[in-house]
């Protein structure tokens, strides 16, 4: 994964202008593509309610994450269909995760107490899309591990 992701984030990083930083932020859908089978990388975060999770915790479980802010339309868009997954998969061993690029008071104060959102969230997520490609790749951006911790499913709104 990381010959993917280092190569797309030196690139986003020095990108000079913001039409160059928007052209890379959507160009990497062969590379997500080759990311199919790949190993979550290794990751420690804590959840707005205290929980600590890792890559380590979450082995043995299907993982669904969500990358995502307040300022995305298409993200609030994708939530009935994201609440409805999740209330499918609640008895299961799925665990669902909402990684906001916001802080956490305003996913707290502002987001959550205007939308429901069924995913436990991490806030200040920007380090954790980065990691998972998801700052190259557009928001939303939704990524499926199965119990091995390999990627299996990615879905972006802006293909």
């Amino acid at each position: 994964m990381e010959k993917i992701v280092i190569p797309s984030q030196k690139a986003l990083e020095t990108a000079k202008t913001d039409k160059e930083r928007d052209s890379l932020r959507f160009a990497p859908s062969d590379e997500l593509k080759r990311l199919v089978g790949c190993t979550m990388p290794d990751f420690t975060a804590q959840t707005l309610e205290g929980k600590s999770i890792s890559r380590q915790s979450l082995k043995g479980k299907v993982v669904v994450m969500n990358f995502w802010f307040i300022g995305c339309k298409p993200c609030l868009a994708e939530l009935p269909a994201l609440n409805t997954l999740a209330d499918q998969y609640k008895d299961k061993e799925v665990v669902f995760i909402a990684f906001g690029r916001d802080s956490q008071q305003r996913i707290t104060e502002e987001f959550l107490t205007k939308h429901e959102f069924k995913f436990q969230h991490v806030a200040d997520g920007k380090n954790y899309a980065d990691k998972f490609l998801a700052s190259a790749a557009g928001f939303p951006l939704s990524l499926v591990f199965d119990q091995n911790i390999a990627i299996r499913l990615f879905r972006w709104l802006y293909r």
